[in-house]
Protein backbone atom coordinates (compact mmCIF):
# COMPACT_ATOMS: atom_id res chain seq x y z
CA UNK A 1 0.00 0.00 0.00
CA UNK A 2 1.46 3.87 -0.86
CA UNK A 3 0.51 6.82 0.57
CA UNK A 4 -1.31 7.26 -2.46
CA UNK A 5 -3.78 4.47 -1.63
CA UNK A 6 -4.47 6.31 1.62
CA UNK A 7 -5.27 9.76 1.80
CA UNK A 8 -6.48 10.23 4.93
CA UNK A 9 -2.84 8.87 6.27
CA UNK A 10 -2.31 9.30 9.78
CA UNK A 11 0.87 11.68 9.32
CA UNK A 12 2.22 11.51 12.92
CA UNK A 13 5.52 13.77 12.57
CA UNK A 14 7.30 13.12 16.55
CA UNK A 15 6.68 11.11 19.48
CA UNK A 16 8.14 12.22 22.61
CA UNK A 17 8.15 10.86 25.91
CA UNK A 18 9.44 7.62 27.89
CA UNK A 19 10.17 5.29 24.86
CA UNK A 20 12.96 2.98 25.06
CA UNK A 21 12.36 1.20 21.62
CA UNK A 22 10.81 2.91 18.76
CA UNK A 23 7.16 2.51 17.90
CA UNK A 24 6.42 -0.51 16.63
CA UNK A 25 2.47 0.46 15.28
CA UNK A 26 4.24 1.34 11.88
CA UNK A 27 5.49 -2.08 10.97
CA UNK A 28 8.67 -4.20 12.44
CA UNK A 29 11.89 -2.14 13.03
CA UNK A 30 14.67 -3.98 10.93
CA UNK A 31 17.67 -4.64 13.53
CA UNK A 32 19.90 -5.32 10.83
CA UNK A 33 19.32 -2.06 8.83
CA UNK A 34 23.20 -1.40 7.21
CA UNK A 35 22.30 -1.93 4.25
CA UNK A 36 19.04 0.05 4.13
CA UNK A 37 20.92 3.01 5.80
CA UNK A 38 23.42 2.82 2.64
CA UNK A 39 20.26 2.63 0.25
CA UNK A 40 18.56 5.87 1.89
CA UNK A 41 21.61 7.67 1.21
CA UNK A 42 22.39 6.42 -2.26
CA UNK A 43 18.72 7.79 -2.91
CA UNK A 44 18.97 10.96 -1.11
CA UNK A 45 22.15 11.71 -3.41
CA UNK A 46 19.70 11.01 -6.77
CA UNK A 47 16.87 12.95 -5.26
CA UNK A 48 19.49 16.31 -4.35
CA UNK A 49 20.54 16.29 -7.69
CA UNK A 50 17.52 16.28 -8.99
CA UNK A 51 15.59 18.40 -7.07
CA UNK A 52 18.62 20.67 -7.91
CA UNK A 53 18.14 20.65 -11.45
CA UNK A 54 14.35 21.06 -11.39
CA UNK A 55 13.51 23.45 -9.16
CA UNK A 56 17.01 25.09 -9.24
CA UNK A 57 18.27 25.25 -5.24
CA UNK A 58 21.43 24.44 -3.60
CA UNK A 59 20.63 21.80 -1.01
CA UNK A 60 24.49 22.73 0.12
CA UNK A 61 23.81 22.45 4.14
CA UNK A 62 21.90 20.78 5.85
CA UNK A 63 20.87 23.82 8.17
CA UNK A 64 19.09 25.39 5.31
CA UNK A 65 17.98 22.52 3.39
CA UNK A 66 14.54 22.12 5.79
CA UNK A 67 13.87 25.77 4.46
CA UNK A 68 15.00 25.30 0.80
CA UNK A 69 12.21 22.32 0.67
CA UNK A 70 9.34 24.62 2.42
CA UNK A 71 10.50 27.54 -0.16
CA UNK A 72 9.89 24.61 -3.11
CA UNK A 73 6.25 23.71 -1.31
CA UNK A 74 5.11 26.97 -1.12
CA UNK A 75 6.18 27.38 -4.95
CA UNK A 76 4.40 24.26 -5.51
CA UNK A 77 0.91 25.54 -3.67
CA UNK A 78 1.58 29.04 -5.00
CA UNK A 79 1.33 27.72 -8.74
CA UNK A 80 -1.63 25.45 -8.16
CA UNK A 81 -0.25 22.05 -6.40
CA UNK A 82 -3.18 19.46 -5.94
CA UNK A 83 -2.04 16.34 -3.89
CA UNK A 84 -5.02 14.66 -4.97
CA UNK A 85 -4.02 14.93 -8.31
CA UNK A 86 -0.38 15.39 -8.26
CA UNK A 87 2.39 12.91 -7.81
CA UNK A 88 1.97 13.15 -4.00
CA UNK A 89 4.18 9.60 -3.38
CA UNK A 90 6.83 10.95 -5.65
CA UNK A 91 7.22 14.16 -3.94
CA UNK A 92 6.67 12.74 0.01
CA UNK A 93 9.30 9.98 -1.19
CA UNK A 94 12.02 12.94 -2.23
CA UNK A 95 11.19 15.45 -0.09
CA UNK A 96 11.32 13.45 3.21
CA UNK A 97 14.64 11.52 1.74
CA UNK A 98 16.19 15.01 2.13
CA UNK A 99 14.56 15.76 5.29
CA UNK A 100 15.88 12.62 7.43
CA UNK A 101 19.16 12.97 5.67
CA UNK A 102 19.60 16.85 6.60
CA UNK A 103 17.76 15.86 10.06
CA UNK A 104 20.16 12.98 10.98
CA UNK A 105 23.37 15.12 9.41
CA UNK A 106 21.89 17.99 12.44
CA UNK A 107 20.89 16.60 15.61
CA UNK A 108 21.96 12.67 15.16
CA UNK A 109 20.12 9.73 16.15
CA UNK A 110 19.61 6.15 15.18
CA UNK A 111 17.53 6.00 11.87
CA UNK A 112 14.78 3.28 11.79
CA UNK A 113 13.70 1.08 8.81
CA UNK A 114 10.96 -0.83 9.33
CA UNK A 115 9.53 -3.86 7.33
CA UNK A 116 8.69 -2.94 3.81
CA UNK A 117 6.21 -2.67 1.65
CA UNK A 118 5.02 -0.88 -1.58
CA UNK A 119 7.07 2.20 -0.76
CA UNK A 120 10.08 1.18 2.12
CA UNK A 121 10.85 4.77 3.17
CA UNK A 122 7.46 5.93 4.18
CA UNK A 123 7.30 5.34 7.64
CA UNK A 124 10.79 4.99 8.35
CA UNK A 125 11.99 7.76 11.40
CA UNK A 126 15.17 8.45 13.40
CA UNK A 127 15.25 7.57 16.98
CA UNK A 128 16.76 8.56 19.79
CA UNK A 129 16.14 7.54 23.92
CA UNK A 130 12.42 9.31 24.16
CA UNK A 131 12.16 10.68 21.35
CA UNK A 132 11.01 9.54 17.40
CA UNK A 133 10.45 11.83 14.57
CA UNK A 134 8.92 10.68 10.88
CA UNK A 135 10.63 13.20 8.32
CA UNK A 136 8.52 11.10 5.73
CA UNK A 137 5.17 11.84 7.51
CA UNK A 138 6.05 15.65 7.59
CA UNK A 139 6.68 15.88 3.89
CA UNK A 140 3.64 14.37 3.37
CA UNK A 141 1.65 16.80 5.88
CA UNK A 142 3.89 19.66 4.30
CA UNK A 143 2.40 18.24 0.53
CA UNK A 144 -0.97 18.01 1.56
CA UNK A 145 -1.54 20.81 4.20
CA UNK A 146 -1.36 24.56 2.76
CA UNK A 147 -0.90 26.49 6.10
CA UNK A 148 0.33 25.39 8.86
CA UNK A 149 3.32 22.94 8.15
CA UNK A 150 6.80 23.63 7.69
CA UNK A 151 10.16 21.39 7.64
CA UNK A 152 12.36 23.86 9.38
CA UNK A 153 10.05 24.02 12.43
CA UNK A 154 9.95 20.10 12.47
CA UNK A 155 13.85 20.78 12.86
CA UNK A 156 13.78 22.96 15.43
CA UNK A 157 10.63 21.32 17.17
CA UNK A 158 12.92 17.82 17.19
CA UNK A 159 16.09 20.09 18.20
CA UNK A 160 14.03 21.36 21.28
CA UNK A 161 12.23 17.94 22.35
CA UNK A 162 15.91 16.33 22.59
CA UNK A 163 16.97 19.68 24.89
CA UNK A 164 14.55 18.86 27.00
CA UNK A 165 15.74 15.40 26.90
CA UNK A 166 19.48 16.64 28.15
CA UNK A 167 20.24 15.17 24.30
CA UNK A 168 21.10 18.46 22.13
CA UNK A 169 24.74 19.13 22.35
CA UNK A 170 25.57 22.80 21.79
CA UNK A 171 27.59 22.30 18.36
CA UNK A 172 24.02 20.48 17.30
CA UNK A 173 21.72 23.38 18.89
CA UNK A 174 24.02 26.10 16.82
CA UNK A 175 23.38 24.54 13.21
CA UNK A 176 19.54 24.22 13.38
CA UNK A 177 17.65 25.88 10.79
CA UNK A 178 16.79 29.43 12.55
CA UNK A 179 13.45 30.84 12.56
CA UNK A 180 12.63 33.03 10.12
Amino acid sequence: MSIRDIPDFPAIDMFSGEATAPYRGFGGVIQDSSEFERQLHADAAQVRKEVRETFRVKLESSTSIPKELDDIIDRMWETGWDPRVGDLNLFTRTFGLLLIEATLDLLGGRPIFRSPGDDIYVHNSIFWPGVEAFPFHKAFKCLTEADGESMAYFVRGVGHELETKGLLKPEMKERLPKAG
